[in-house]
């Protein structure tokens, strides 16, 4: 009978151990607000709705380097001005390509779906 409960308990443990690691999502990007902001490192946990890392950036009038002086991506931004990193959802991200494809500012959106992709 003791065996029956122990076996029952440890059960019910380990599903609410495997619900709880689903609804929390395991990727992980980097984060930023702005050109400014974006030289700093900084990295989030995506909330559990969001699959997708977002880089978003548009290309540099001067791609000597000078504006990524004490840049922390610098070896990933050559040439560009990152504007915003951060967590989404696939399809919110693949929307914003398509609106950023016609905007003004020459803007480039990034989506990608493994952890920190998004330097």
């Amino acid at each position: 009978m003791k065996a029956i409960v122990l076996s029952t308990l440890l059960a019910v443990l380990l599903i609410q151990v495997v619900e709880s690691a689903a609804t929390k999502s395991s990727l992980r990007c980097h984060f930023c607000e702005m050109p400014e902001g974006c030289k700093r490192h900084k990295e989030v946990d995506c909330a559990s709705n969001e699959d997708t890392c977002v880089k978003i950036h548009r290309p540099i009038q001067d791609p000597s380097g000078t504006e990524n002086k004490y840049n922390y991506y610098a070896e990933y931004a050559e040439g560009i001005m990152v504007w915003g990193r951060g967590c989404t959802t696939k399809e919110k991200c693949e929307k914003e390509q398509k609106k950023k494809q016609r905007g003004p500012l020459g803007l480039t959106v990034e989506c990608c779906q493994k952890p920190l992709c998004n330097a």
